[in-house]
């Protein structure tokens, strides 16, 4: 095990270890011979770990008699992504420091782990017992945490009168069954981002977004044509490693599909329009308007090299292409943004991949992890920064309302969008399994040209599969 990994765990005990002397009033730490013994670390890892609690200010060292447990704050852990890159490490800073003014009896304790991390990350915490207060998360991500049972359902918790400021179908976003397990935090709507200076150098209006499915694929093919290799169309997220059935979801419910019937509660792969929209997403890649088989990190470099005429994704692109790009906000005017366009379903669809907030089941102090989330989640200011640096939306309508997020261009489309968006149906006990095997599937009758009625037929089997050892799995105990 490296020296990283240890010092890691022996922060973890340490941690429980304060959080005990702090139950029974003790506020003095065991002496770091106390701890070699009693922690079974060697005597670098012990120092390394309890340097961590002092540079964060939870445990102070004072000469000559020991080190001792700061109580003057009451500290909240808050696990995400967001401060893990540029630009999101000012943002986190800033609403850390903001925060502190307002409350200065608790103290944000923030742990960044990298988004590919988070669902391992947070169960390996929960079970050594110390899993965050507060968690950023996605729908998928949810839905993994909540099958394990490790976070708290908010209902008795969150103030209503601020879900009453929100779109339904955003408070449906953090509901499994009939809970609620999280609240937004970044309205994230997926919309088309289209590149001005790729159009330019095709000879297409730089001003004009397709506003149909049909004038996207022909804009794509055209730009892949005309720049001989050096451009293309648009990318989509085929390749194995990539949830590739979630960022097309936009797709089959443009043709009338989707994988999960609301209504009867049963989970749909091969019905004729899901195959419909595979057949137009593979004549896509077949006539050249796909770039291969490129992941979600590639399509959005290709985007911010002005390589790539489409990216479909959500607002916070707006913060991460400034990044990517190297040229900060300059890269702002090299393209614009468009709700989905219009297919056979008569009206632009897209899919709700908020950037939400839950609380850990293993929370001690709910009232004060609340807090932080209500900062988050309802201050215009805080909701102001995050998008200035990140391009993130308020949650609540009456401030989207406001002039400030009204009157930008970039806002008011994402706004637009809201009004014909979806919810993942992260409740259907089989959706979130799908996942792998769907983009499996996906990316082969795409990218190899296999036939959609096979390939989703036999998709099909195995979620039957699946669903049947649910089911045998319950008579086995």
């Amino acid at each position: 095990m490296s020296n990283n990994s240890q010092i890691v765990e022996a922060e973890h005990e340490i941690a429980k270890l304060i959080e005990l002397l702090v139950n029974t009033n003790v506020d003095r730490l065991p002496t770091e011979t106390e701890l070699v013994h009693r922690l079974s670390y060697g005597r670098y890892t012990i120092r390394k770990a309890v340097e961590h609690f002092v540079s964060e200010g939870t445990l102070e060292k004072v000469q000559g008699r020991g080190t001792f447990i700061v109580e003057k704050k009451t500290r909240v852990t808050f696990s995400g992504w967001i401060g893990t890159e540029p630009p999101g490490d000012l943002a986190i800073r800033d609403l850390m420091t903001a925060f502190h003014l307002r409350q200065p009896g608790i103290r944000i304790d923030y742990r960044p782990f990298p988004y590919y991390q988070t669902i391992d990350r947070n169960i390996s915490l929960s079970l050594h017992g110390t899993a965050p207060d507060v968690m950023q998360l996605t729908p998928p991500i949810l839905t993994a945490l909540n099958d394990l049972n490790l976070l708290l359902p908010l209902d008795e918790v969150v103030n209503h009168s601020h879900l009453k400021r929100r779109y339904s179908v955003d408070v449906d976003s953090g509901r499994i069954g009939r809970k609620l397990f999280a609240v937004t935090w970044g309205l994230s709507p997926l919309i088309l981002y289209y590149n001005k200076n790729v159009f330019r150098k095709a000879g297409l209006d730089p001003n004009q977004p397709p506003r149909t499915l049909e004038e996207l694929k022909e804009m794509s093919v055209r730009i892949t044509q005309s720049s001989k290799g050096e451009n293309w169309g648009i990318s989509l997220p085929l390749t194995a490693n990539d949830p590739n059935f979630l960022w097309l979801y936009p797709y089959f419910l443009s043709f009338g599909g989707g994988f999960a019937d609301l209504r009867s509660g049963n989970l749909i792969v091969d019905s004729e329009q899901n195959q419909t929209a595979l057949r137009w997403l593979a004549d896509l890649h077949l006539r050249g308007g796909v770039p291969g088989a490129k992941d979600i990190t590639e399509g959005r470099m290709l985007f911010a090299a002005d390589r790539l005429g489409f990216w479909l994704d959500g607002p916070w692109l707006r913060g991460l292409f400034r990044q990517l790009s190297g040229i900060e906000k300059e890269f702002d005017s090299h393209y614009g943004i468009a709700t989905f366009p219009i297919g056979p379903s008569g009206r632009s669809e897209s899919i709700l991949w908020n950037h939400s907030l839950a609380i850990s089941a293993q929370c001690r102090n709910v009232r004060n992890a609340y807090n932080w989330i209500e900062y988050l989640t309802t201050e215009e200011e805080c909701a102001k920064r995050h998008f200035d640096i990140l391009g993130m939306l308020p949650p609540l309508r009456d401030v989207l309302n406001t002039p400030y997020f009204h009157d930008d261009a970039f806002a008011r489309v994402c706004v637009d969008q809201m009004e014909t968006v979806s919810v993942f149906p992260i409740d259907h006990p089989l959706f979130a399994k799908s996942v792998p095997f769907a983009s499996q599937v996906i990316s082969d009758v795409i990218a190899q040209g296999l036939n959609p009625v096979e390939r989703l037929g036999f998709l099909n089997e195995i979620l039957q599969m699946i669903n049947q050892n649910r089911f045998l799995s319950i008579f086995s105990h």
